[in-house]
């Protein structure tokens, strides 16, 4: 597959089939996520294959009828940023010009993370989502993440049970600006 062809055709997969994703191919998976781009290389990721896990994330939303494609995935990746003061000594020494350039870069860097790990899966045949939605002191309290870690996402993954249709996108002239915001 293609870089172009894979980055118009991924979807996100919010329904999967009944069928486990072996640890070779969430391995692989992974591994892509470790060669993003990064400032300090500050993320850290949590696997979950457990029903009661993956139920005690997102209580609060299954009350609600929402994320059950996070229920129904074989498999969830916990991606976290580490914003404690000790997995980033280098970063703090230089003027970034930014007030808060540990947020800003853990964004950067997870969120390249994340791509590169929806692409891989897509290649590799698997369907993946990118949530965002869920309440992250209860997510860490689950995982027992420790303080200044932050779950950022929840992919949820496995092999597609339904092809979405793309979504609308708006043109590069609505979103292109030279020079300056017109």
């Amino acid at each position: 597959m293609e870089l172009q062809e894979a980055i118009r055709n991924r979807r996100s997969i919010r329904r999967y089939q009944d069928k486990d994703v072996s640890d070779k191919v969430l391995n692989k998976i992974l591994k892509a996520g470790l060669w993003a781009p990064y400032a300090a290389q500050r993320w850290l990721i949590v696997t979950v294959r457990k029903q009661e896990t993956k139920k005690a994330m997102l209580e609060d939303f299954y009350a609600q009828g929402r994320n059950l494609h996070v229920l129904t995935a074989p498999v969830n990746i916990v991606v976290c940023c580490d914003l404690r003061e000790r997995s980033m000594p280098a970063l703090a020494k230089k003027d970034h010009g930014k007030e808060d350039f540990k947020l800003i870069f853990s964004v950067q860097e997870t969120a390249a993370m994340i791509q590169n790990m929806l692409l891989t899966a897509h290649e590799l045949g698997l369907g993946a989502c990118w949530n965002g939605t869920f309440n992250d002191k209860r997510v860490a309290t689950v995982l027992k993440l420790p303080n200044g870690v932050r779950p950022v996402a929840i992919i949820s993954l496995g092999y597609p049970a339904e092809t979405p249709k793309p979504p609308k996108r708006k043109s590069l002239g609505q979103i292109l600006h030279k020079e300056r915001f017109r």
